[in-house]
C-alpha cells in the first residue's frame, strides 16, 4: 500500500509539474501573440500618423496655391478693371476731339 500510495503521489506530482508547465508554455505563447499584436498596432497607427502627417502637409500646400491663385486673379481683375478704364478714357478723348474737329469745321 505504502508504494501504491508513493506512487500514485508521484504520478500526481508528475502531473502538476505537466499541468505547470503547460500553463507556462502558455502563458509565453499568450505574451508573445500579445507582444505581436502590440507591435503590429504600433505599425499601424505610425502609419496613420505619417498618412495625416502627408494629408495635413498636402493640404496646407492646396491651400497655399489656392491663395496664390486668389492673389493672381485679383491682381488681373485689377489690370482688366484698370485697361477698361483706359479704353472708355480713349475713347471718350477720340469723342471730345471729333466734337472739337466738328466744332472747328
Amino acid at each position: 500500500k505504502r508504494e501504491l500510495a508513493e506512487t500514485s503521489a508521484r504520478q500526481d506530482a508528475a502531473k502538476m509539474a505537466a499541468d505547470l508547465q503547460r500553463q507556462k508554455d502558455e502563458e509565453e505563447r499568450r505574451a508573445q501573440l500579445d507582444s505581436k499584436k502590440m507591435h503590429l498596432t504600433q505599425q499601424q497607427l505610425e502609419a496613420e500618423r505619417q498618412a495625416r502627417l502627408e494629408a495635413e502637409e498636402q493640404t496646407r500646400q492646396h491651400a497655399e496655391v489656392a491663395e496664390l491663385e486668389r492673389l493672381q486673379r485679383q491682381e488681373l481683375e485689377r489690370i482688366q478693371a484698370e485697361l477698361e478704364q483706359l479704353l472708355l478714357d480713349e475713347r471718350q478723348a477720340k469723342r471730345d476731339e471729333e466734337t472739337v474737329r466738328a466744332l472747328q469745321a
